[in-house]
């Protein structure tokens, strides 16, 4: 289901080494995010935003995710209440949130009610896509700032969000599956074509795969 119904990936942070950090602001709420112009996403007009994934470390915090346009602007959010260490997701795909062309795009998180010791978000080991994999929210006056200018130039690296978009139709299961043969008898080197019949036609998944055991 999941292989036909998502479609592309998008991440800004280094998918080849582990994060090797971790951020928090002494307990105190803070929102992160990345960015994508719709030059980014051009391949992908008229999908929708299926999951998104953020990295969490430690604190067990509550974590919104918000899709946002023109830099504030919350078209739709997610909440999840102490969430563990780990790769985090949430799922927009019922929420019919379309990839819109000649649009820019946010996808941040805003963590809250965390320890003053933890580090709750996960950075990869840099260096930062400045601009785009390491925004941190200054709030109204300073706007959306990078992890550089947060930190003064002490870290460079990306947060660990990521994106999946999907397809903009319903998936459709597959309610019935029949072949022309209930069982076949072969030698070795021989060949045998078998017809697969799969209901409804409209049906999002209609690949068949076969496997023998000998």
């Amino acid at each position: 289901e999941d292989e036909q119904y998502y479609h592309e990936g998008f991440a800004w942070y280094n998918q080849e080494d582990m994060p090797v950090m971790s951020v928090g602001t002494g307990g105190s709420d803070f929102i992160v995010g990345t960015f994508w112009t719709a030059e980014d996403l051009k391949e992908v007009v008229g999908d929708m935003f299926g999951t998104t994934s953020i990295r969490m470390s430690s604190g067990n915090p509550d974590v919104t995710c918000m899709i946002v346009v023109d830099d504030t602007t919350v078209i739709a959010e997610q909440t999840l209440e102490n969430v563990p260490s780990g790769e985090i997701t949430f799922s927009f795909r019922n929420d019919s949130v379309k990839i819109e062309e000649g649009v820019d795009y946010h996808v941040a998180f805003a963590i809250s009610d965390y320890p003053e010791n933890a580090y709750p978000v996960m950075i990869d080991n840099g260096p930062a896509v400045s601009g785009k994999g390491d925004l941190f929210y200054g709030g109204k006056e300073d706007g959306w700032i990078t992890l550089a200018e947060a930190s003064k130039g002490s870290i460079d690296g990306n947060w660990i969000i990521s994106f999946v978009s999907c397809i903009d139709k319903p998936y459709v299961p597959v309610e019935e599956l029949s072949m022309s043969h209930d069982s076949i008898e072969m030698r070795v080197g021989e060949e045998m074509y078998m017809a697969t019949k799969i209901l409804p036609s409209d049906a999002t998944s209609r690949t068949t795969q076969w496997r023998s055991s000998n």
